[in-house]
């Protein structure tokens, strides 16, 4: 585990962390761990919520901290698994696993080279990868594999919602593969997009101005569109 200039709070009471060879494991089953301050990284560290798919909220990340990087870690819960709470962040490599509203938050958060992964829901529920509530949620799918898993129409208006909210959120593509990335029969709204190069580069690490902070991490990164990864990973 490693850790800078932060807190980490693994929760209390029913919680347990074992190594597991050379990654370690927190587990939880009713608490989250919580990450504030400044310059957060982590590596090979496994953050698991053990609350099943029956029930609500089940975080088992959440972090509110400036310039956080996480590199090959992995993140399991079955409800909002991941909180990124605010501010700027970045996973690289990672395994994120759940069923609801698994990704959410306020963050600026870039996610690259990593895993979504949808794990059976309850009883006449569905997956939903990302929390679409607030009235101008954001969120870009870009040089990503979907598979089939995806429903045609990809995204879905929040249970209860406004509808005014399509107008004002955000939602875009841009040339993903698989079988569930093409943009035939995607939503017809207003603020859905399927985006040239140009409106791509603002999502790469720009979004988050991280080459002005990604390369002090050691935290590899892809600086734009495609290409090789940047830096090697050399924590001590």
């Amino acid at each position: 585990m490693t850790l800078f200039c932060g807190t980490f709070n693994l929760g209390d009471l029913k919680t347990d962390s074992n190594n597991t060879g050379s990654r370690l494991t927190v587990i939880f089953f009713n608490f989250l761990s919580e990450t504030t301050g400044n310059g957060f990284i982590a590596r090979d560290i496994e953050f698991q919520n053990m609350a099943g798919p029956q029930g609500a909220q089940a975080v088992a990340l959440a972090i509110a901290s400036d310039r956080a990087a996480l590199y090959s870690c992995s993140i399991s819960g079955y409800q909002d698994s991941l909180y990124a709470v605010s501010l700027r962040q970045f996973y690289c490599e990672c395994d994120i696993y759940g069923t609801i509203d698994f990704i959410f938050g306020n963050a600026a958060a870039v996610i690259q080279t990593s895993n979504l992964i949808l794990l059976q829901p309850a009883d006449g529920a569905y997956n939903l990868i990302l929390a679409n509530g607030r009235t101008d949620p954001g969120a870009v799918v870009m040089e990503s594999n979907i598979g089939d898993a995806i429903a045609p129409q990809g995204w879905i208006q929040w249970p209860g919602g406004s509808f005014s909210s399509i107008s004002t959120l955000y939602f875009s593509e841009y040339v993903n593969t698989g079988l569930g990335a093409s943009t035939y029969g995607r939503v017809n709204w207003p603020g859905f997009h399927n985006i040239e190069v140009i409106e791509a580069y603002k999502f790469t690490v720009d979004f988050i101005d991280g080459m002005g902070w990604l390369p002090d991490t050691g935290v590899p990164f892809l600086p734009g569109l495609g290409g090789p990864i940047a830096a090697d990973y050399s924590l001590n």
